[in-house]
């Protein structure tokens, strides 16, 4: 399981001057095809968001941001993958017996 943060900088104000109300943070778990509302991040707050427990895959993040009218500037998709690696091998074996067999290392 992985863990995820996303963070983002917002414009001050959108290109008609009306200040930004918050931003709608999205995820995708099938590398961009559907998204699930995250919920919504208010402009005044970190502009951040932490996801946990994420299992390997393809992944996207879609942000849009919404002004005080409620008007959406277009959103933004991010995707990204997740990759876990194998663990690593076991080291140092010693001597072991199995019934009647024995092993050398």
């Amino acid at each position: 399981m992985a863990t995820v943060k996303a963070t983002w900088t917002l414009p001050s104000v959108r290109r008609d001057q009306r200040p930004i109300r918050d931003v709608l943070v999205q995820l995708s778990a099938d590398g961009g095809q559907n998204f699930v509302d995250f919920g919504p991040v208010l402009a005044g707050d970190a502009q951040e968001v932490t996801i946990n427990e994420l299992e390997p895959g393809s992944y996207a993040f879609r942000l849009a941001v919404f002004d005080v009218d409620g008007r959406q500037g277009s959103p933004v998709v991010t995707p990204f993958t997740l990759e876990f690696s194998a663990p690593g091998v076991v080291s140092n074996v010693q001597d072991m017996i199995f019934g009647m067999v024995q092993l050398i290392a």
